[in-house]
């Protein structure tokens, strides 16, 4: 807020309100639209569990990339 917003209050103090209300809408549509640059997409449900993965270290299988029994990220693809 500018020293000119702050003398609109005082003498134009209907501009002022409209000026805020106009900030402020703006202000809320900007927080509910993401942000592309911080948002995160993960893929469909379907897609991340429909291959059988098979531990490479215990031989624990399982649809997961993370094995359960060692506690590891070292699930492969199970043939």
């Amino acid at each position: 807020m500018s020293l000119m917003d702050s003398l609109l209050r005082f003498i134009d103090p209907i501009e002022h309100r409209e000026r805020e209300a106009n900030r402020r809408r703006a202000r809320d549509t900007r927080a509910h639209q993401p942000d592309p640059e911080t948002s995160v997409s993960f893929p469909p449900p379907q897609a991340a569990m429909s291959t059988r993965r098979q531990c490479r270290v215990c031989g624990h299988i399982d649809v997961t990339h993370f094995c359960l029994r060692c506690l590891a990220d070292t699930m492969e693809d199970a043939p």
